[in-house]
């Protein structure tokens, strides 16, 4: 039910008409505070979440000469009416909010300055254990941009928060990513 609605989503307001596939990671418990959910633009009901892959062949169908990024708008909502949303979430991907019953938000991820920030940490370098585990559950899936080309990376992969991997913290400086992380691959 949950790609369905973000499948309508995607149409409807971008009038996309070809089937695309939309790979969510795992639906995780938000672990952030409220006062911290206000501050990086998450909607206060938002208990769940979930990393939505750049949808494969999204970024081929906008017409990049057309994209207007100034940012009219200064949430990346995709419910949002803004000119920039779509294009950075085919490049980037977008995190999905849920109720327990219900999508509420999709925040695409962007690089254009907003009131919304999330800071990430990193980069850390990842053990052999959590990388194997992350291809063998299916949970890692090409870039889709070429932009990541140039540091050598081709695959990518989210985790859930405080993951672990073979009973050990995915990274070498033995951090957890205690509200999930980004795998990059080469």
């Amino acid at each position: 039910m949950i790609p369905d609605i973000l499948f309508n989503l995607l149409t409807s307001r971008w009038l996309i008409t070809i089937p695309l596939l939309l790979i969510l990671q795992p639906i995780s418990a938000v672990t952030l505070p409220a006062a911290t959910k206000k501050l990086v633009g998450i909607h206060e009901k938002a208990k769940y979440f979930a990393y939505i892959h750049p949808p494969e062949g999204l970024a081929e169908m906008i017409d990049w000469e057309k994209v207007d990024f100034r940012h009219d708008s200064n949430l990346g909502d995709l419910y949002q009416e803004n000119k920039w949303a779509m294009p950075f979430c085919s490049v980037l991907g977008a995190y999905a909010y849920f109720t327990d019953d219900s999508l509420i938000q999709v925040n695409a991820l962007s690089m254009l300055k907003t009131q919304f920030v999330l800071d990430l940490a990193g980069p850390f370098k990842v053990t052999k254990e959590a990388k194997a585990e992350m291809r063998e559950l299916n949970r890692v899936h090409p870039l889709s941009s070429e932009v990541f080309y140039e540091n050598s990376f081709v695959a990518f992969g989210a985790t859930c928060p405080g993951e672990v991997f073979r009973s050990k913290n995915p990274t070498l400086e033995n951090t957890k990513g205690m509200h999930g992380a980004f795998m990059f691959y080469r």
